[in-house]
This record gives C-alpha cells, sequence and structure tokens, in this order.
C-alpha cells in the first residue's frame, strides 16, 4: 500500500460486513493470491483515498526466483497477517463487546499499557470500528457511553482520552 487505507472484510450469512483488518502504508494484502491458484477470501474496499500497487503474479514469481530474500519478506508479512487473525479469533470466543473494545483501546497506545493516561484520535470511523470488533454501530455506541458514564474514557469527537487505564484493564481481564 503506498496511501490510505483499505479494509478487508467479509460478509455474514446474514448479509453484514465482517472487517477482518484494516490496512495502511506501508502494509500489503492480499500475499496469499501470489503464492497459490485461489482467489483472496475476502473484499476489499478503501476507506479514504488510497494508492496500492498491484503485483502481477509471472512477474512476481520470476522476481522471488531472481531474489529469494524477498520470499522471506512475504513469509514475515503472512506471519503477522496470521497472528493478527488468530487473536481475532481469540477476541470473537464468548468474549463481550466491553471485552474486546477495552483491549483495542488499551493497545492504541503505548503509555496506556504502562498505566498512564493517555489521548489519541480515533483512526477510523466508529462504523468500521464496530465491524472489526464485530458488533453494531450501535452496540459500540452503548459500549462508548457505558466506558463514559463509568469514568473509564472521555469522549470529544473523534478524540478519545483514557481516563482510568486500571479499570479499563479490568474489563480486559474478564
Amino acid at each position: 500500500m503506498q496511501t490510505g487505507a483499505v479494509s478487508i472484510f467479509s460478509l455474514t450469512p446474514d448479509g453484514r460486513e465482517q472487517i477482518i483488518c484494516i490496512f495502511r502504508r506501508p502494509e500489503s494484502f492480499a500475499e496469499a493470491t501470489l503464492a497459490t491458484v485461489e482467489t483472496y477470501p475476502a473484499n476489499a474496499v478503501a476507506l479514504e483515498a488510497s494508492q496500492v500497487v498491484v503485483v502481477s503474479k509471472p512477474r512476481f514469481i520470476d522476481l522471488i526466483r531472481r531474489q529469494p530474500e524477498l520470499s522471506l519478506q512475504m513469509l514475515g508479512s503472512m506471519s503477522q497477517h496470521l497472528k493478527y487473525l488468530v487473536q481475532l479469533l481469540q477476541d470473537f470466543k464468548g468474549r463481550q463487546i466491553e471485552h474486546r473494545l477495552a483491549e483495542w483501546l488499551l493497545r492504541q497506545s503505548p503509555a496506556a499499557e504502562v498505566g498512564c493516561p493517555v489521548g489519541f484520535e480515533l483512526p477510523m470511523s466508529k462504523k468500521v470500528l464496530a465491524g472489526q470488533l464485530g458488533v453494531t454501530s450501535e452496540t459500540l455506541s452503548r459500549t462508548f457511553a457505558r466506558f463514559r458514564r463509568e469514568g473509564l474514557i472521555a469522549v470529544q469527537g473523534a478524540h478519545i482520552q483514557i481516563v482510568d487505564v486500571g479499570g479499563l484493564r479490568a474489563y480486559g481481564d474478564l
């Protein structure tokens, strides 16, 4: 990816978009299609003006033959995607939205990880975040409201202030 943000998603049986991952520069996606005859098992949509590089499969295979170290970089990238998907599966296995949102909020800043209050700009729309967490926008809004009422976070437009790191951790540890 050169610029922008791309959402990779699949459709649930009831027709909702389930966001699998959001990619930004300098990340890459759909590498598996370069190494297999299969098509990519998900859909993609640009979340903002984006430039992506499309790689020709025959040219890529030729390049790998000439520069085999590129295959190690590709394996590294695919391993990161797999790690993320395993985490996503764990998030969905019996964990409530409060748990998933608390963990997501804490992952947004290293300062929060060490217990410091922190503020950040929401890096995506709430609708996209809801899709990434596997809930409806309404459910996400109710959970944000609950966290605000409990004094865990403060929200001003797209700015989120983590007020009570320990309280969010308690939700994350459920």
